[in-house]
C-alpha cells in the first residue's frame, strides 16, 4: 500500500508540475478555465454510466459521474467445497447477487494538447457487494467467519463487500474525453485498488469480519484480491 501511495503522490506531483508549466507557457490575457463542456455515456467493468465533462485547461479534462452494475445469477446445480474443523463439506449455492453502484471523479492528462493518448487518475466512490445464498447441512467456514445454516431449512447467506468505499484509480486511454468538435470516443484501461474485503452473514456468530488476502485466494482468483482491472468505452457529446 505504501508503494501505491508513493506512486500516487509521484503522479500527482508530476501532474502539478506539468500543469504549472502549461499555465506559464499558454496563459494569455482573458484566458478562462472550464471553457468547454460535454456529456458522456460509458460502459465497462463497473457497468454503464454517464458523466459531465469539462476541459479544466489545455491538456486537462475533468469527468464526474456515476456508474452502476447489477446482476443476479441463479445456477441450477452449483456445489461449493467448504470445510469446518478440518472436515470437508459441500454447500449448494442458489444465487449470486452483484451490485456495483459508484460515483466517480476522474482527471485526464493529455501530454500532447492535440493528441489522443492520456493518463487518468481519480477515484470511484461506492459500496460494491456480492451476496450469495445457498443451503448446507452443517456449519462451515467462509473466508474468516463460521456460518451456521438455519437448523431447519439449511439456508444461509453471505455478503462480500469488495473493498473500501473510496477506491483510487489509475489508467491510460486512447481517444478524446472532450470532443474537438461535437462527438468523440475513448477507450480506457487501468486498475482500481479495492482495499480490504469484508465478509458478513446473518448466519454468522459475529459481525462483519475483515478478510485477509490469503483467505480470499479460496474465494477470488489472484490478483482480484488486491487490484480490480478496469476497462471502459465512452462516447461524449460536446454542447459548448
Amino acid at each position: 500500500m505504501n508503494k501505491k501511495f508513493t506512486f500516487g503522490l509521484l503522479f500527482l506531483g508530476m501532474a502539478m508540475v506539468a500543469f504549472g508549466q502549461d499555465t506559464v507557457n499558454t496563459a494569455a490575457p482573458g484566458k478562462k478555465f472550464f471553457t468547454a463542456w460535454a456529456i458522456g455515456i460509458n460502459a465497462g467493468t463497473y457497468g454503464v454510466g454517464g458523466s459531465v465533462i469539462t476541459r479544466v485547461y489545455p491538456h486537462w479534462v475533468l469527468r464526474a459521474g456515476f456508474d452502476y452494475a447489477a446482476y443476479t445469477y441463479k445456477p441450477e446445480d452449483l456445489k461449493m467445497d467448504v470445510a469446518y474443523m478440518g472436515k470437508d463439506l459441500e454447500a449448494e449455492v442458489k444465487s449470486f447477487n452483484l451490485k456495483f453502484p459508484n460515483a466517480k471523479i476522474l482527471l485526464d492528462f493529455y501530454p500532447w494538447k492535440n493528441g489522443v493518448f492520456s493518463f487518468t487518475g481519480g477515484a470511484y466512490i461506492g459500496k460494491n457487494t456480492i451476496k450469495m445464498e445457498g443451503y448446507a447441512s452443517e456449519k462451515f467456514e467462509f473466508g474468516d467467519i463460521v456460518i451456521s445454516p438455519d437448523p431447519k431449512t439449511g439456508y444461509f447467506d453471505a455478503l462480500l463487500t469488495m473493498g473500501e468505499q473510496v477506491k483510487p484509480y489509475f489508467g491510460i486511454g486512447l481517444g478524446r474525453a472532450m470532443p474537438k468538435r461535437r462527438v468523440s470516443f475513448k477507450f480506457e484501461a487501468g486498475a482500481v485498488y479495492q482495499g480490504k474485503y469484508n465478509v458478513s452473514s446473518d448466519y454468522a456468530s459475529g459481525e462483519a469480519v475483515q478478510v485477509s488476502n490469503d483467505a480470499l485466494t479460496d474465494v477470488l482468483p489472484k490478483p482480484l484480491d488486491k487490484l480490480w482491472p478496469m476497462v471502459s468505452f465512452s462516447l461524449a457529446y460536446r454542447f459548448k
